[in-house]
């Protein structure tokens, strides 16, 4: 794996272990679920994570943001392996 691809992988196995609960509480703080949205929608059944408009470069290269992009790209199985 090249360089990038290999970031690309630890953030989605770091996102992997944010989601189940594998990982120290103030890590769990800081990934916006889809539970801030008040309806019901296919994205909450999906697990998928509400990723804000970023208004910056810089919040764009955050682990918030990045993650958040990699964790909704992964397929459904999954993000719902044990």
């Amino acid at each position: 794996m090249t360089f990038s691809q290999r970031v690309i992988f630890q953030k989605a196995i770091l996102m992997f272990k944010i989601m189940n609960n594998q990982t120290p509480s103030y890590l769990n703080q800081f990934i916006l679920s889809s539970d801030v949205q008040t309806r019901n929608l296919r994205s909450s059944s999906e697990q998928q994570l509400y990723i804000p408009r970023p208004n910056t470069e810089q919040f764009r290269k955050s682990f918030v943001y990045s993650g958040s992009c990699i964790w909704n790209s992964l397929p459904q199985y999954v993000k719902a392996a044990s």
